[in-house]
């Protein structure tokens, strides 16, 4: 409720004002930090917008927003601020990605996007698979889905390493579903769902 509420407020204001400031101690739900969180979430979240190809380009006045709080606030309020910003900012990341048209984000370039993305961040490693390294590893069923692309097929391996790893560490997996909309099965979607199969890979 919090996360909308203060998204529903920002965008009624960040047109109208340079600057903005919250009082955290009055939308307190437990704890200060679990405020920070929603706020930083919420206003990150609601100053996304799409406008690449736009001609006209949605400006807003808003520059400053502070998040007052009473007292001094030690590194774990900054660290949880911190937190929500990379949070919200790899979800905005996320948006982009399947905002784009078809026709620019295919499996080649989505995947330089992805591995552009990666060398900035620090302990993550980026191995981008192709079509031998594919049919090395025996992944049929992934080039059978790749066939009918006009693009080249690519599986984006990302590794992250703790800083405080040790041999003992264990290993997590996840695996998403980054498909792009580049491929068949137009036959399978009625007519009025084809146009929201390119969110499809946001899974």
């Amino acid at each position: 409720n919090l996360r909308n509420q203060i998204a529903g407020f920002y965008k009624s204001v960040k047109e109208k004002f340079d600057d903005l400031s919250i009082d955290l101690e009055s939308f307190k739900i437990k704890n200060i930090d679990e405020t920070i969180c929603a706020m930083t979430e919420a206003l990150y979240l609601a100053d996304y917008t799409f406008d690449k190809y736009l001609s006209k380009k949605s400006e807003h006045q808003m520059k400053n927003i502070y998040l007052d709080a009473k007292g001094k606030k030690g590194a774990k309020s900054q660290e949880h601020l911190e937190k929500a910003e990379i949070i919200s900012s790899s979800m905005n990341f996320a948006r982009n990605l399947v905002n784009e048209p078809p026709n620019v984000l295919n499996s080649e370039s989505y995947a330089k996007i992805v591995e552009k993305d990666a060398q900035s961040l620090k302990r993550v490693k980026c191995h981008i698979l192709g079509r031998i390294e594919l049919k090395k590893e025996n992944m049929g069923m992934f080039l059978a889905v790749n066939a009918g692309s006009a693009h080249e097929p690519r599986l984006i391996h990302l590794t992250y390493t703790p800083a405080k790893a040790t041999k003992n560490t264990k290993h997590i997996v996840l695996v998403g579903k980054g498909l792009t909309f580049d491929t068949g099965g137009y036959s399978l979607k009625p007519g009025d769902s084809m146009k929201g199969m390119k969110y499809d890979m946001a899974g």
